[in-house]
């Protein structure tokens, strides 16, 4: 529904037809404000592999200003790869974050996943405040199962059907 008054709106761009664009406008503009009620339950959950040479306090500090703050952290740790002691407490009192070695069985590790979209990151990813806002509004509006995205810019995007237990992903 959002992309077809959305392509209305550029088909109407530069006719004469006041009316029919501003119809246009604001079911788009209700549909986003819909979107926008409807993310704040939305969970993500943050799939995030770390190596011996993780820069991970960057990644938790980008982390926890975001203005989405209905997210979980796993973190996957690699063989060699250590936490940080400095950082451990913060780690072992947060109900938000948890911790997996790397050589788990993925099985184990998707079961530690409780949100409806998985995104996969790396330790040297930061972001806007409102990257997680931003990306659930944009895959509510697009509808789609699967996006794949690469520095926030959307690259493809794709219809998938996951398994019951695996939850939307984002890549």
């Amino acid at each position: 529904e959002y992309n077809f008054y959305k392509e209305m709106m550029k088909f109407l761009a530069g006719t004469p037809y006041d009316e029919a664009k501003l119809f246009a406008k604001q079911k788009t503009e209700e549909i986003v404000a819909g979107v926008k009620k409807n993310i704040t339950n939305t969970k993500l959950s943050i799939l995030l592999p770390i190596t011996e040479n993780s820069q991970i306090s960057q990644f938790l500090g980008s982390l926890q200003k975001q203005t989405h703050n209905n997210w979980e952290l796993i973190i996957m740790v690699q063989e060699n790869a250590s936490i940080p002691k400095r950082l451990m407490h913060m780690i072992e009192t947060s109900k938000k974050i948890k911790v997996c070695r790397a050589n788990e069985n993925k099985e184990i590790i998707l079961k530690k996943v409780t949100g409806e979209y998985l995104l996969l990151l790396d330790d040297s990813s930061t972001f806007e405040n409102s990257s997680f806002e931003i990306l659930l509004e944009e895959i509510s509006l697009i509808d789609k199962n699967v996006v794949i995205a690469k520095n926030g810019d959307f690259i493809s995007v794709c219809s998938a059907v996951l398994g019951n237990r695996i939850p939307q992903m984002i890549l």
